[in-house]
């Protein structure tokens, strides 16, 4: 597999070997519940054939998991069953074509702590084995952070890493620290921008960081900080549905949410690309994942988590979290990655020059790619949502009689040729053009306009 870098002709987007290359998955972060390792990577490995099997091309695993973290028992002893395992991660992944994004680690205390979730296996936000007590380099995260002891195991954790799979096309990037910005104390900043160029230094693929969920003023000084930083190769954003959030947008119809955390990133770091790389639903202050989950069988919230980010700008669609038996996995939505690969399939956004823009209608708001050539557009319905679906239970209105202007010219639109899809049944239909606009067929909840310009 060759390796995935930034486009050569537009530093907003990725590509490998010069063509164009979109990230579509979703968050496989970490195995839960889990006693025996031989159980919990096939579980592991699973996910990725899921995603591989519906049309994606990219997964997000924690390294710092139990089933991966090298150093079970002391810091520095490295494990060489936890190497077998990253190899048969990486295997696999390379056979399905599955592209690896691999977080280096994710902890928040060096102290034993509390955990939100206390199952076993699962991924702790403590590391006592780092403790000097217990052999390791720090009492506190903070010394880990600041201190030169820290700083240097850290380095040796990555070139341990570095060693199974630097040079592995499988691998399309590195992240430092799942949150880093979450982290119990230490100079969060100056340690991410120590330690961009030290993996650049030895791994060939993107490094970039991670942040918490965009959801307040003091997150938005955060990323104001971290996203421009030299070395930060993709800016990512994570934002969740949250009732609790002060901000106003991360409150209501999840399609405005991402859309505006994409634009938000693009406007601090708007020479690279920008992912929103963790989305979904929480109760409020992320108290855990959002009841709204049991009641999503159709996927409208992980529909909005792909759809909006790509069509406001992004270099691919958002990366749900609560991948296995909160929601995805629970009910079976991995199909809507392939819903998304065929909504764009053929569109070449950085040979378009397409850029992004809003082309709204009484009662649908429209995200639109307009390129050179074709425009591809989301029409997303204003009459449901989460609130309207998942809270009150009301089934998603047909949306008849709705005629869409793409704002383009009238007489290169009376030529043009047009199709309708509908992501919810995966069919393309063909579409007449008119000099003001289009009449759209029916549909629920969102359709997605193809408009192909004549030379």
């Amino acid at each position: 597999m060759r390796r995935v870098g930034i486009h050569p002709r537009d530093p907003r987007r990725l590509a490998v070997d010069g063509a164009t290359w979109t990230p579509i998955g979703v968050n496989a972060s970490f195995v839960r519940a889990w006693s025996d390792a031989d159980e919990a990577l096939c579980r592991q490995l699973a996910w990725i054939d899921r995603i591989a099997d519906h049309g994606g091309n990219c997964v997000r695993v924690w390294l710092s998991q139990p089933l991966f973290d090298p150093e079970p028992g002391r810091a520095g002893a490295f494990d060489a069953a936890r190497a077998e395992r990253i190899r048969a991660l990486l295997a696999r992944a390379r056979r399905r074509g599955v592209r690896l994004k691999l977080c280096l680690d994710h902890v928040r205390t060096v102290c034993v702590a509390a955990q939100a979730e206390a199952f076993p296996g699962a991924a702790r936000f403590d590391k006592p084995v780092w403790a000097r007590e217990a052999g390791g380099p720090a009492d506190t995260l903070a010394e880990y952070l600041d201190g030169a002891d820290g700083r240097a195991h850290f380095l040796r954790r990555l070139e341990w890493f570095a060693g199974l799979a630097g040079d592995d096309g499988a691998v399309w990037a590195w992240e430092l620290w799942n949150e880093g910005n979450c982290v119990s104390g230490g100079d969060w900043l100056a340690w991410t921008r120590a330690m961009l160029p030290e993996v650049a230094r030895r791994v060939p693929h993107l490094a970039m960081q991670s942040l918490g969920s965009l959801s307040d003023a003091c997150a938005l000084s955060d990323y104001a900080a971290c996203s421009p930083l030299p070395g930060n190769a993709v800016a990512q954003v994570h934002r969740y549905l949250d009732p609790g959030s002060a901000m106003e947008v991360v409150r209501g119809p999840l399609d405005l949410a991402c859309a505006d955390a994409v634009a938000t990133v693009a406007g601090l770091a708007p020479d690279r690309p920008v992912l929103l790389s963790e989305c979904g639903a929480v109760e409020a202050n992320h108290a855990g994942p959002s009841r709204l989950y049991a009641r999503d069988a159709d996927g409208t919230i992980l529909h909005d988590v792909l759809f909006a980010p790509y069509f406001a700008g992004a270099c691919g669609p958002g990366h749900c979290w609560h991948w296995d038996h909160h929601y995805i996995d629970r009910h079976g939505l991995w199909w809507h990655l392939g819903r998304f690969a065929a909504a764009i399939a053929g569109f070449d956004p950085v040979a378009e020059g397409a850029e992004a823009m809003r082309r709204d209608a009484p009662g649908l708001r429209g995200w639109t790619l307009r390129g050179r050539r074709t425009m591809l557009a989301w029409l997303r319905s204003c009459a449901s949502d989460w609130r309207s679906e998942l809270e009150r239970g009301e089934p998603a209105p047909a949306i008849t009689g709705v005629r869409w202007s793409p704002g383009l010219p009238a007489a290169a639109l009376l030529r043009a040729s047009a199709s309708a899809y509908d992501p919810w049944n995966g069919r393309w239909t063909p579409i007449a053009t008119e000099a003001d606009g289009i009449d759209l067929p029916a549909f629920r909840r969102s359709l997605v306009i193809r408009i192909d310009l004549p030379e």
